[in-house]
C-alpha cells in the first residue's frame, strides 16, 4: 500500500497486476492463519456484502466469455470482419479482464485488512501508517511543485503545470488521495479532543492547547500539510467533496458522542479557523477554477453534462446486460459526437460509468454491498463507547469518495481504491465490541442474577 501511489497512482498495468498478486497472497495468509481472538471479522452483514460482490464479479466474468451467442452478444461484434468477432456481451473483453484483475485485488486487500484489523493494535498501526504515507506523498508533492519538477515521479511529463499532483497524473485523483489522509487525521484529532477533561469552554480550550500532547501537535501539522497539498491541486471536485464530507464527518461524530457543549464549540471554532486559514493561504487558484464551473455543465460544450447525457443514452441501449466492464471508452468513442474530438476515456461519474458498463442490476448489487458495509460502520460508530475513530474514518472516507465519484473518477485509481478498501475494512472489523468484552458483559450479567436458593428464600411462606 505504501508503494502503490508511486507508479502514477498504480495505473501502470504491471503495477496493478503486482498489487493484485500481493493482495491475493496476503488475503490467503490472513484467512489460513489462526484467527485473531478479539472479533469475528466475517459477520452476517459483511458476508452478505461479500456475496453481492461475488455475484457482480461472476457477472463481469460472464460478460467477457467469447461466443456467448444471440441475443446476448454485443451488437458491435456484427461489424467485425467476416463476422469473426469474439461475440461476447462486452464490446471490449480485454479491458474487462484487466479491470477484473484490479477489482479482485481490491477485494482481496479488503479481506486481508478485515481479518488483521480485528486486533485493535494492528488497526491502530494501519491507521498510523496510512496517515504517515499520505503525509509523505503530500510533502513530496509540495517539493515537486515548489521546485517545478518536469516529470511525475520520474515516469513522464507533468500534465498540470502549476498544480500539485504528487505522484498522480491527474490533479483530481491526487486531491482525493490527500483528502483520504485528511479524513484519517481528522478522525484521530476528534478522538484526542474528545478525551480532554475540560468542562467549560474556557477550561476545555486551556487544557487542549496549553497541555497539547506531541501526538496531537504532529497530527495538526500533518493535517495542515496534507490540506495545503490538496487545495494546491486546484481540483474543484476535490475541494467541494472535502468541504462537504469533512464537516459532515464532524457533525456525525458530535451526534454519536453527544459531547459537552464545550467540545461542540471547540470543534466549530477549530474547523472554521482551519478552513479559513487553508483557503486564505493557498486557495486562490481553486476558487478561480470554481468560477469556471458552469463551463463543465454547458450542454453545448464537451463537458461533463454532455458526456453524461450521451452515457445515459448508451445505458438505455443495453440497460440490463451493459456494454462490458472497462468498455466506456470504446462505446463512447463509437458514438461519434462532434463535440468530443479528443479521447474521452472515463465518464467523470463512476456511478454512470458502472451503469453503462455492467448494467443496472449489477450496479445495484455492487452499490448495495457498499451501502451494507457503510451501514455496518455507521451502526458501529453509534454503538461503540470507545475506539470510534475506526468507524468514524470509514464513514468519512465513504462520504468523501462517494461525493467525489459524482463528478470524477478518482476512486477508479488503484492506489485510492486500495487505501479506501483498507479504511473501510478497518471500520468493519472494529464496528462491534470485542468478543472478550462481550463475554465479560455476559459473565457480569450472569453473576448479577439471583441464585435458585435466593429466589426460593424470597418466596413468602
Amino acid at each position: 500500500m505504501a508503494i502503490a501511489p508511486w507508479p502514477l497512482g498504480g495505473v501502470i498495468p504491471l503495477a496493478a497486476l503486482t498489487f493484485t498478486v500481493l493482495g491475493l497472497a496476503t488475503a490467503a495468509l490472513a484467512v489460513l492463519l489462526p484467527a485473531l481472538p478479539e472479533r469475528r471479522p466475517f459477520t452476517a452483514p459483511v458476508l452478505l456484502a461479500g456475496l453481492l460482490v461475488l455475484v457482480v464479479i461472476g457477472w463481469c466474468i460472464v460478460q467477457v466469455l467469447p461466443q456467448i451467442g444471440a441475443p446476448f452478444a454485443h451488437p458491435g461484434w456484427s461489424y467485425a470482419p467476416n463476422g469473426m468477432g469474439v461475440g461476447s456481451i462486452s464490446i471490449d473483453p480485454d479491458a474487462g479482464i484487466f479491470q477484473l484483475v484490479r477489482f479482485t485485488g481490491y477485494a482481496a486487500l479488503f479481506i486481508a485488512v478485515l481479518v488483521a484489523a480485528t486486533d485493535r493494535r494492528l488497526a491502530v498501526l494501519l491507521h498510523h501508517v496510512m496517515m504517515a504515507v499520505i503525509t509523505l506523498y503530500a510533502v513530496y508533492g509540495l517539493v515537486a511543485w515548489g521546485l517545478e519538477f518536469e516529470t511525475v515521479a520520474g515516469f513522464g511529463p507533468v500534465a498540470y503545470v502549476g498544480d500539485v499532483t504528487s505522484t498522480f497524473v491527474n490533479r483530481n485523483s491526487w486531491a482525493t488521495f490527500a483528502n483520504l489522509g485528511l479524513v484519517l487525521i481528522l478522525a484521530h484529532i476528534i478522538q484526542d479532543l474528545e478525551e480532554s477533561p475540560g468542562s467549560s469552554l474556557r477550561s476545555y480550550l486551556v487544557d487542549t492547547f496549553q497541555n497539547v500532547r506531541p501526538a496531537l501537535l504532529i497530527k495538526l501539522v500533518a493535517f495542515f500539510v496534507v490540506a495545503t497539498a490538496s487545495i494546491l491541486s486546484h481540483s474543484r471536485g476535490g475541494f467541494l467533496s472535502a468541504a462537504l464530507a469533512l464537516p459532515m464527518m464532524v457533525i456525525i461524530a458530535l451526534v454519536a458522542t453527544r459531547p459537552r457543549a464545550s467540545m461542540i464549540a471547540t470543534a466549530v471554532l477549530v474547523v472554521a479557523a482551519v478552513g479559513v486559514w487553508i483557503v486564505a493561504a493557498s486557495g486562490e487558484g481553486v476558487l478561480a477554477r470554481l468560477e469556471q464551473l458552469d463551463m463543465e455543465f454547458d450542454d453545448g460544450s464537451a463537458g461533463r453534462l454532455a458526456a453524461w447525457a450521451i452515457s445515459f443514452g448508451l445505458i438505455g441501449d443495453r440497460p440490463w446486460l451493459g456494454h462490458g466492464l472497462g468498455s466506456f471508452q470504446a462505446v463512447f468513442q463509437a458514438h461519434n459526437d462532434e463535440r468530443f474530438f479528443r479521447i474521452y476515456d472515463l465518464a467523470h461519474n463512476t456511478y454512470v460509468e458502472h451503469l453503462l458498463e455492467i448494467g443496472i442490476p449489477a450496479t445495484i448489487l455492487l452499490y448495495g454491498a457498499m451501502a451494507i458495509l457503510f451501514g455496518v460502520c455507521l451502526r458501529g460508530l453509534f454503538r461503540r463507547r470507545r475506539d470510534r475513530v475506526f468507524t468514524l474514518a470509514a464513514v468519512g472516507a465513504t462520504l468523501l469518495v462517494g461525493l467525489h465519484a459524482l463528478v470524477d473518477f478518482s476512486i477508479q485509481m488503484p492506489a485510492i481504491a486500495m487505501f479506501y478498501a483498507a479504511i473501510l475494512a478497518i471500520g468493519c472489523a472494529q464496528a462491534a465490541p470485542s468478543a472478550r468484552r462481550r463475554s465479560s458483559r455476559v459473565r457480569q450479567a450472569v453473576s448479577e442474577r439471583p441464585s435458585v436458593r435466593e429466589e426460593l428464600e424470597a418466596v413468602p411462606s
